[in-house]
């Protein structure tokens, strides 16, 4: 497929606030993702964004900090689901927005059957999610220092939500802590990881294409 650069919309509603969706040019049919940004709001998620576009997926970022705080999710769900050129739905969460992310796949698919068929989980925090083995599949990525939650404790939710190891599985990187594909230029975040942070992505797109296509 040839992908052009992603074509970025942004869409302002009275009661949610604003929402950012891109995703690469034409009618090909293409997954779609949630972005959910940490708790320090949107900062390199329309970055990550446009990469997952490149690759060939439709995007929308949902801004939780907002006006209409976490009904921004299942508005951006709604985006995608409309979109006639969308198949299936992942998330991809970072720290607070992957907490965020897997109990409102939960909700979702209790309250209105809104299916999420894949999450990717960025070094979630500042707690591990509930126990649920009706969630999609999760990919963790964690750092091995990460001092909210240990990829040990991960590793423990896995075994629980699926022995087989097939639909919950725990990337842990070594000698790093939490943030790690956080760039340099934020003081905030002083863990950046270069290698940790390029493998990560990869491993989102294998992820998400395993699941999603």
């Amino acid at each position: 497929m040839n992908i052009k650069y992603p074509i970025t919309i942004f869409i302002c509603l009275f009661l949610t606030g604003c929402l950012t969706t891109m995703g690469p040019s034409g009618d090909a049919p293409r997954p779609g993702v949630i972005v959910l940004p940490t708790s320090g709001g949107v900062y390199h998620e329309p970055t990550y964004a446009a990469q997952l576009s490149r690759k060939g997926f439709q995007v929308v970022i949902a801004d939780y900090h907002q006006r209409g705080g976490t009904d921004n999710i299942t508005e951006a769900y709604d985006i995608l689901r409309k979109d006639p050129r969308v198949g299936k739905i992942g998330m991809v969460g970072f720290s607070r927005g992957a907490v965020m992310g897997i109990s409102h796949a939960n909700f979702l698919q209790l309250s209105s059957n809104r299916k999420i068929d894949a999450i990717v989980s960025f070094y979630i925090g500042p707690t591990t999610p509930y126990n649920d083995k009706s969630l999609p599949p999760i990919l963790f990525l964690q750092g091995e220092l990460d001092n909210y939650v240990s990829p040990k404790q991960l590793v423990g939710y896995c075994s629980y939500m699926d022995p087989t190891g097939n639909r919950c599985k725990v990337k842990e990187f070594i000698g790093v802590g939490h943030a790690f594909d956080q760039t340099k230029t934020k003081p905030t975040y002083s863990g950046y990881d270069a290698k940790a942070a390029d493998e990560s992505y990869e491993l989102t797109i294998q992820w998400l294409n395993q699941w999603l296509r």
